[in-house]
């Protein structure tokens, strides 16, 4: 599986349940949300913008997806409702690395950069870094249907949180 192949089988509305684990305050979190994630195109003005923010020029090797979230959290914490886009840029030489750049829309999100690795067990890694914290996440398919995703974000030296998704495809009724 190839990059672009991936992202295609990750596009499509999702089911979600995530456990989160606050490792230095000994807290856990749990909630479900609804997930949508669509392509975006290397001209789509977001991508765009994304890029220029970055110093990059889109071209038409970019991959690029936006994910919609509508979280329902089960510990009396406000809902949220937010989306982000992610570019992807890949390396000449070896399409399976990159550069990454994401974007969450929400106000004071910063745009945040990295890399991706696109493992020979077709799972995808994210590692994105800002001052404070570094963000490293797993995704793969269990199957065409169900997709995994954990990660493991650092704050400072010690700060660390773990959370652990469970994403199930919405399948359309067929009439």
């Amino acid at each position: 599986m190839n990059l672009q192949e991936f992202l295609e089988t990750s596009t499509g509305n999702w089911f979600a349940q995530r456990t989160s684990y606050h490792l230095d305050q000994g807290q856990c979190n749990n909630n479900k949300a609804e997930i949508t994630i669509e392509k975006l195109t290397f001209d789509h003005p977001e991508v765009v913008k994304l890029c220029e923010q970055s110093g990059i020029a889109a071209s038409t090797n970019c991959e690029a997806i936006k994910t919609y979230w509508n979280n329902s959290v089960d510990w009396g914490q406000p809902q949220e409702k937010s989306s982000s886009i992610l570019v992807f840029i890949p390396e000449q030489s070896n399409h399976k690395t990159g550069k990454i750049l994401s974007q969450i829309n929400k106000i004071g999100a910063n745009s945040l950069s990295g890399n991706y690795i696109l493992a020979e067990d077709e799972s995808l890694t994210l590692i994105t870094e800002s001052e404070d914290q570094t963000i490293e996440e797993r995704q793969y398919f269990a199957s065409p249907n169900l997709r995994i995703r954990s990660s493991i974000c650092k704050v400072g030296n010690d700060h660390k949180i773990t959370s652990f998704y469970s994403e199930i495809r919405r399948m359309e009724e067929k009439k």
